[in-house]
């Protein structure tokens, strides 16, 4: 007895899986035709296949650009990341054509019908393929000066374009990268526009073969978009398959991480989520840090709670002195003789080396100005995500060297050149207790030389006068410069001591020049009443090593050193223990010898035992660093760790085997408990603060 076929395939046990496909093809197709898929998904396809073509090749412009970083990567590892970038790659093209793909699918005014459409929708689509070009052209530049691709930070500054645009004209050559992309945007369209001959081939449509199609067609832009057919999208530390950094960052795109970066950046009320730095319970990350920071002299006041402690104080009561917080541009100690460097670059700060104190092994806690004013006036390690600074209505746990010493009736001084509400730094300052702030608005025009501000030797003229005034009163100053900053102001013809065909002479000219200008304040201080009263401490705000953003050590260790003029009991002293900005407020407090109550993330170093080495901890975005007896731990949070010996300057990766198993592990919680709860309770979680 035959199988009868009905507009609906009737379903009998004893049919074969051969008649059950005959069935529903007779049914799809009763006249036989051979029907291919509709020219629609012949167009959408050549579309993403050629943006995953452009895509890559863009990828290839990223890797010959930073052929440098390439040394001991195997080719195969170089291969794989091209070939796994492609899942990163369709995630981007994916979310440009699937707008316009739903549009061109709409019965009698999609592309196949209506040429209007086409005409009105392919340059939107054309335009945004060119605007993600224009992203991953910016992001070969960026990574090169930051080591890392597109993120949170690239957004967060947009909010000073004129600023950025600033830095970026000056510094690389924005006109013949604006022609490249032009170019390549140009030859992009011309070959997209050829695939409009599809729509000129009549091809017959039988509708329930032609959804289908359209309907899988949309479901592989889908899962690309997901980059993964499991309940869990692709995520960027998917990326993570090597153990070589420069190898996994090739497989990502700008792009993607700047998009990823701003959706998880603004997908959380607390602009940054904190359940992602989470690691143990928030009460064992406080007895944790409590170890670490907490000193014998200290009191606890909240132990269930905080931080916060009254030093006690012994020996020598002495009146209030000056404080002098001189926080110096991209002073990396790579390029400070004393330190290592050249001795032609900084002939003022190594006089000062051989007269005060000078730490050897000092780390800045982040890679950005804002971070280091943080760590240096409030003793707070970098954070990951948008600066407290920019957090309206977060919790601040720490308190700033003005609010400790308002009790003792300190005048406060905050003198920049630049402008004061750049990372709101004015605004900040004064809610933390600063009563006087000089900014860029209080020197006469003619003294402004670049886009950044007025030159550093005319703000410390204008600080020295205001401290001058302050005396005999006790005050706080601080003075951040600005001319070591990219890109560089021209200098007087006295300050180019390094010819031009020396690599970076700008940079060490400038470099020389803010030394110079550090040197003339203190010719003029010193003839001041108020000098031998003060201590002054002095700082790099971050480092910065041009041509090496990879150099995870040299661009983290900075120069420090604090000179107290009046001080007999204060012998010059090199200083070997490891430690970071967060250490200088509580050191300072020892100085000044002063009942204080504080809250400080970091210790007084010139009081520990003998047989402390010290640690520092350095954070940069989601990756935080631990830094102790000779080793480094570089940690992606959640994602990577990596264990590296230190050597002078240098590091080199090492396994981590069993043997270094409980060292790993114990550095580990140690970092992660101070990242996790900065992370908590700047938002107020886990910990209840009032």
């Amino acid at each position: 007895m035959g199988i009868a076929l009905r507009p609906c395939c009737y379903y009998s046990p004893m049919m074969s899986f051969q008649q059950i496909k005959s069935s529903i093809i007779k049914f799809l197709n009763p006249d036989k035709q051979k029907f291919y898929p509709p020219n629609i998904v012949f167009y959408w396809i050549a579309v993403i296949l050629w943006g995953l073509i452009y895509m890559s090749a863009l990828r290839l412009m990223f890797l010959i650009r930073h052929w440098n970083y390439t040394n001991e990567i195997p080719a195969a590892e170089i291969l794989y990341s091209f070939l796994y970038g492609v899942k990163y790659d369709f995630v981007i093209v994916g979310y440009i054509v699937l707008p316009v793909l739903l549009i061109s699918i709409l019965p009698f005014v999609g592309f196949e019908r209506s040429r209007l459409t086409r005409k009105i929708f392919q340059p939107v689509l054309y335009a945004l393929f060119a605007i993600a070009f224009l992203l991953v052209l910016i992001d070969i530049e960026y990574f090169g000066e930051f080591y890392e691709h597109l993120g949170v930070w690239f957004y967060i500054y947009l909010n000073t374009f004129d600023l950025v645009w600033y830095m970026i004209y000056e510094s690389f050559p924005v006109i013949w990268y604006l022609i490249g992309w032009l170019l390549l945007s140009g030859i992009f369209i011309f070959i997209a526009q050829k695939f409009n001959w599809l729509f000129h081939q009549r091809q017959k449509s039988k509708p329930v073969l032609h959804l289908l199609y359209v309907v899988l067609l949309l479901a592989i832009v889908v899962a690309g978009i997901r980059g993964s057919l499991t309940l869990a999208p692709l995520d960027w530390a998917t990326a993570y398959h090597s153990n070589h950094y420069f190898a996994n960052e090739l497989t990502l795109n700008g792009p993607y991480t700047l998009s990823r970066n701003v959706f998880e950046y603004n997908d959380d009320v607390s602009k940054h989520n904190p359940s992602k730095y989470h690691f143990v319970d928030s009460r064992e990350a406080l007895k944790t840090v409590q170890k670490l920071v907490v000193q014998p002299s200290d009191s606890l006041l909240e132990p269930e709670r905080s931080l916060k402690r009254q030093k006690n104080v012994t020996g020598i009561n002495r009146p209030p002195q000056n404080i002098v917080f001189i926080i110096m541009e991209s002073w990396s100690a790579s390029y400070i003789g004393s330190l290592g460097g050249s001795s032609s670059v900084s002939p003022c700060f190594d006089s000062l080396a051989e007269k005060g104190l000078l730490f050897e092994n000092f780390y800045a806690s982040g890679l950005r100005t804002n971070r280091g004013l943080l760590s240096v006036l409030c003793s707070f390690p970098s954070l990951p995500g948008r600066t407290v600074m920019k957090l309206y209505g977060s919790s601040h746990p720490f308190l700033s060297i003005t609010e400790i010493l308002d009790e003792y009736n300190y005048g406060s001084y905050f003198i920049y050149g630049g402008d004061i509400k750049f990372d709101n730094i004015g605004g900040f300052f004064r809610m933390k207790g600063f009563k006087n702030i000089i900014s860029v608005d209080d020197f006469k025009s003619s003294d402004i030389a670049s886009k950044w501000g007025v030159p550093d030797h005319i703000m410390f003229e204008k600080a020295n006068s205001a401290f001058t005034e302050s005396y005999p009163e006790p005050f706080i100053g601080v003075i951040l410069t600005l001319s070591n900053h990219k890109p560089f102001a021209p200098l007087d013809k006295q300050f180019e001591i390094f010819p031009p065909k020396v690599k970076y002479a700008d940079h060490l000219n400038v470099f020389y020049y803010s030394d110079w200008a550090l040197g003339q304040f203190f010719k003029m201080a010193e003839k001041e009443k108020y000098f031998n009263n003060t201590i002054f401490v002095l700082v790099g705000d971050h480092g910065q090593i041009l041509g090496h953003p990879n150099k995870i050590l040299k661009n983290f260790r900075i120069a420090s050193l604090i000179y107290c003029p009046g001080r007999d009991d204060i012998k010059p002293r090199r200083i070997k223990t490891v430690c970071g900005q967060c250490d200088l407020l509580p050191t300072a407090l020892g100085l000044l010898n002063l009942p204080v109550i504080h809250e400080s993330w970091g210790r007084d170093i010139l009081t520990l035992d003998s047989t402390d080495d010290g640690f520092a901890f350095i954070d940069k975005g989601d990756t935080y660093g631990w830094i102790e007896n000779s080793y480094l731990l570089w940690e992606k949070a959640n994602v990577q760790t990596q264990l590296y010996q230190i050597d002078g300057d240098d590091i080199n990766q090492i396994e981590m085997d069993d043997s270094l198993h409980e060292l790993t592990e114990d550095m580990r919680h140690k970092g992660q408990a101070i990242l996790q709860l900065e992370v908590e309770m700047v938002h107020n979680v886990g910990l209840k603060r009032d």
